[in-house]
């Protein structure tokens, strides 16, 4: 999912054949293990069973119990050096059910390797993903890939992404990027008129600042350029220009003002590509080493009114942040919002449909807090977000929605070996602001033993109960899930949030 931003400062799984949009990733991969250079590798799996009382997250009276065994070996591979970086993260999580009929396997994949040449200043990265995401958002909001309920498909994505940033006389800073990226999603279970199942981006971004001198005077030069191409004739491609400048001045070290103007394309009429709607922007930017970063600014925009801040603050035994934006967004850059995340304590997006590319408003603000103290652990995340002026990518209008979600977790080492991790999530949306709220209440409580330097033994329990309001097509439905699992890896204690 992207966001066209002005000027700124800084049931069952799907079954593929052929090749995956993670193949290239994998060789490259392969290659590196073969030669000495390998930095950082961490492999193991985890194997566990579980007990659920609602298997096909049923609505009371009609639940279905039954025993889940699962088996999930996983790779982490990470290295930065001058002449390149890559990652990998590779997952397989095989499900396994007494008495449900079929099994269940699921891939997931986050890969990326760069290039890097003229004293790093010229990149080339490639990168590949694949990853679960809700068919259809407007049923049930799933605890994990565990229940049987058709509603998850895999989204692959691949990307290239060449660049080139050089800071010229001390202060001056050229950036040009380019990223071309597809995305496909597996089964859709859904009529091909209603739906996209695959789509192709292209961003391209040009600017050149002399934000680098940290005094005087301030100048910079901006365009941006953005395209989706669908699969599904129907669907109106979107192309965005935004081009515009910018002036401004240090008011000492820490303090910057600014102000730009341009022109952008006409955000209600899709089909006029040229960047003809005015637009200005004012704010400022204030930085305090690593302790503090504030921006903020206001606006006209295509679209109406613009704001936007953000605040980061660290301090000793922690950090937190907030930040607030109205901006323009279209679903079909980067079609990743809906998916079950591998760490469930990250606030998500539970209202967009990956393969029906909405354009729409948002006005969103975020929320961070992390506290640690010396054998404790708290982290807080909340977002708000409102979407107004609504259309499907085939032009039609679709009313105003709202989505709300709070996350805390209190992780806490009871021993040397022994910790205690309590996890609560309460989520509201509604499809139209004129209904009533979907409501989905999600808990888990995990007891973790080291057996040794590599292992560890988890018992856990989650309870989700999920309430329709107007969601015609949601069921009403409890869950329990308790579970015993065994990680095998040298940073066992990283992949105990990871849930069935």
């Amino acid at each position: 999912m992207a966001t066209t931003e002005p000027m700124v400062s800084t049931p069952k799984p799907t079954q593929k054949t052929g090749s995956s949009p993670g193949s290239f990733m994998l060789l490259v991969f392969g290659l590196l293990v073969s030669s000495d250079s390998l930095a950082e590798l961490d492999a193991g799996i985890r194997l566990g069973i579980s007990h659920t009382d609602n298997l096909f997250l049923s609505p009371a009276g009609e639940e279905r119990a039954d025993w889940i065994f699962n088996m999930s070996p996983f790779i982490r591979w990470s290295e930065a050096k001058p002449a390149y970086e890559g990652l990998l993260d590779y997952r397989y999580d095989r499900l396994a059910y007494a008495n449900y009929g079929q099994n269940q396997s699921w891939h997931m994949l986050n890969a990326m390797f760069a290039g890097k040449a003229l004293e790093e200043s010229l990149r080339l990265e490639v990168g590949a993903s694949r990853r679960q995401v809700l068919q259809r958002p407007e049923d049930e909001i799933l605890p994990g890939r565990a229940p049987v309920s058709g509603n998850l498909s895999d989204l692959d994505q691949w990307y290239v992404e060449p660049s080139f940033r050089r800071t010229f006389g001390g202060s001056n800073t050229l950036l040009l990027r380019y990223r071309y990226a597809e995305s496909e999603i597996g089964d859709l279970g859904e009529q091909p008129t209603q739906t996209a199942q695959s789509s192709q981006s292209q961003n391209a971004q040009f600017s050149f600042d002399n934000y680098a001198s940290g005094e005087g005077l301030t100048w910079a030069l901006r365009y941006t350029y953005n395209r989706v191409d669908y699969d599904n004739e129907s669907f109106l491609p979107f192309e965005y220009h935004n081009a515009g400048a910018q002036l401004g001045f240090w008011a000492g070290t820490n303090l910057r003002f600014f102000a730009g103007a341009g022109k952008e394309s006409p955000w209600d009429d899709p089909v006029n590509r040229t960047p003809e709607d005015p637009f200005w922007e004012a704010g400022f930017a204030y930085q305090a080493g690593d302790k503090i970063n504030v921006e903020a600014a206001a606006g006209e925009r295509s679209f109406g009114e613009s704001l936007r801040a953000s605040v980061a603050y660290n301090f000793r035994r922690g950090s937190t942040s907030l930040s607030y934006s109205e901006a323009p967004v279209v679903a079909g850059f980067n079609r990743q919002r809906g998916r079950i995340p591998l760490n469930p304590t990250d606030p998500d997006d539970f209202l967009t449909n990956p393969a029906r590319a909405e354009r729409f408003v948002s006005n969103r603000f975020d929320w961070d807090l992390t506290l640690q103290g010396r054998r404790t652990e708290f982290r807080l995340a909340i977002f708000l977000e409102q979407r107004t002026g609504q259309f499907a990518a085939d032009g039609t209008p679709i009313p105003d929605a709202e989505q709300r979600s709070t996350n805390a977790r209190f992780s806490w080492e009871l021993g040397r070996r022994t910790s205690l991790d309590i996890n609560g999530t309460y989520i509201e949306r509604r499809q139209n602001v004129e209904q009533q709220e979907d409501q989905v209440l999600r808990a888990r409580v995990a007891i973790n033993y080291q057996v040794g330097a590599a292992t560890t033994v988890s018992l856990q329990h989650q309870y989700t109960q999920q309430t329709p309001g107007d969601f015609a097509t949601v069921r009403e439905y409890t869950a329990n899930v308790t579970s015993c699992l065994l990680y095998t890896s040298d940073a066992a204690d990283e992949h105990r949030d990871v849930v069935l």
